[in-house]
């Protein structure tokens, strides 16, 4: 017969393996970094394993940004993006932005979406979404921000934003020189050069030229 105490004992173990995964789990959802980060929720219903991948790949996209995904907000985040299923094929994005204050919304419509897609493409315009409300820091006119913008999101901004080719993006020269030399000979001849600038720092250069 084993004494109850060992039955305690085995009991006590079991339950402490139970608990401490648990705990694990919750502090892996909170930011421990110094980077600024972003809290997501997930609100209603969703099929079996979209809840990890939509979150994985949130992380993924937002981490190439050097801003940290989070469940549990240890401190003021930058923004907040509330996911909510709207039906069996739609999706509600809504962003929380701390930086500029105010909220914006998106819904995306995910029936032309492949099952094995719609993870990538909810974290994608949630991505999207964050940037777009951020990019009112580049305004001229625009109100103070609510909080100090970290480096990190004005640098997500200005990556998101094309940058305009040069003003003089074309130019046409042609040139005739004339030569005399001694002996009455008179040389002369042409060239025409023609360039391109599509975006910065790329351009077609072409020339054509003979005596």
């Amino acid at each position: 017969m084993v004494p109850r105490a060992s039955w305690a004992s085995a009991w006590l173990a079991v339950a402490l393996a139970v608990v401490a995964p648990s705990r694990d789990a919750r502090a892996q959802t909170r930011c421990q970094s110094p980077r600024p980060h972003v809290v997501l929720e997930l609100a209603g219903a969703w099929p079996d394993g979209e809840r990890g991948a939509i979150t994985a790949e949130l992380r993924a996209a937002l981490e190439t940004q050097r801003i940290e995904l989070c469940l549990v907000a240890s401190e003021r985040p930058v923004a907040r993006v509330l996911l909510e299923q709207d039906g069996p094929n739609r999706v509600r994005v809504s962003i929380g932005d701390q930086v500029t204050d105010k909220r914006v919304e998106r819904t995306l419509e995910l029936s032309s979406f492949a099952p094995e897609t719609r993870s990538l493409a909810i974290a994608i315009a949630a991505d999207e979404l964050l940037r777009a409300s951020w990019a009112e820091l580049l305004l001229v006119d625009a109100p103070p921000p609510a909080m100090e913008p970290p480096p990190e999101v004005r640098e997500a901004v200005e990556r998101s934003i094309p940058r305009a080719a040069p003003d003089d993006d074309a130019w046409l020269e042609l040139t005739v020189p004339l030569e005399g030399f001694g002996g009455g000979d008179v040389w002369w001849g042409g060239s025409l050069r023609a360039e391109r600038w599509w975006v910065e720092r790329v351009a077609l250069r072409v020339g054509i030229g003979g005596r």
